[in-house]
């Protein structure tokens, strides 16, 4: 259980930080990136407008993997900070009974008490880059999917009379929209998960 002192230690050192630097910019960021895809797909779409189409799936797909990561690493990112609190308060109070815990010759098992608290929450961390990385293999190869799309469209276009100037526009917007998408899930599950910060502090 975390004590008072680490409640304070963990408002005022990494959940202030999230929440004064880290969720502002990440709020942005998605609003930002969001606009920009939208204005991608218009642009490929006005080119070769069965496009739209293709994207369609592409949408529901990015919605269907993005709700099934964020739950799962909006827990972890909770229980990261909950494990980090323990750490603190812990290292803290070994410090303030320093004296006792020599007089009584406790070092080893207040020492290895610290290193099962630090376990604990490198298990936590460990588990949320995991899924960040089963979140990333999943959004690159649909980015890949984009890309092909665009490409089979533009030169399907091309050789029904479109002009051939149009492709690049087409293919420089589908990359775009790619690396976009990847930047709006992932600002979006990390402000998501800046949002436990917030409520820890409220609570």
């Amino acid at each position: 259980e975390v004590t008072p002192i680490g409640r304070i230690l963990q408002r005022f050192s990494k959940d202030l930080d999230a929440i004064d630097q880290q969720l502002p910019g990440s709020m942005g960021q998605v609003v930002g990136s969001s606009l920009q895809i939208a204005a991608a797909v218009i642009a490929v779409s006005i080119v070769t407008p069965t496009f739209g189409v293709v994207m369609l799936p592409v949408f529901i797909l990015y919605f269907l993997i993005t709700n099934r990561y964020r739950p799962v690493a909006r827990e972890l990112k909770r229980l990261d900070a909950l494990s980090r609190s323990p750490i603190y308060t812990h290292f803290s109070e070994t410090l303030s009974g320093l004296q006792v815990l020599r007089s009584f010759k406790r070092q080893k098992s207040f020492s290895l008490s610290n290193e099962n608290k630090v376990d604990d929450n490198l298990s936590a961390f460990f588990a949320l880059k995991a899924v960040d990385r089963w979140l990333s293999t999943r959004l690159e190869f649909l980015g890949n999917f984009v890309v092909l799309s665009a490409a089979l469209l533009v030169v399907i276009a091309t050789k029904h009379g479109s002009r051939s100037s149009y492709a690049g526009i087409s293919l420089n917007n589908a990359l775009s929209i790619t690396s976009l998408l990847n930047w709006a899930v992932r600002n979006g599950a990390d402000t998501e998960t800046l949002m436990n910060s917030v409520e820890r502090l409220l609570y």
